[in-house]
């Protein structure tokens, strides 16, 4: 599960913030290739989706 911490920061997590194991999932999807990032929604679809929310510039839902 994403923490709404989570979801409304993800610029600064992507920048470097954090160490928790969500943080680097986020980094890792923001680094994967488009077979990899698929594979990983597969499994964490909460975090996939919200990276992708950020990168459209649109708003990340933050309801649980």
């Amino acid at each position: 599960m994403l923490s709404d911490f989570d979801k409304a920061h993800i610029q600064q997590i992507l920048s470097g913030h954090g160490d928790w194991f969500s943080a680097m999932l986020i980094r890792l999807i923001g680094h994967a290739d488009k077979v990899n990032r698929e594979k990983l929604r597969q499994v964490f679809p909460e975090h996939v989706e919200a990276f992708e929310a950020w990168y459209r510039g649109t708003p990340v839902d933050s309801r649980a």
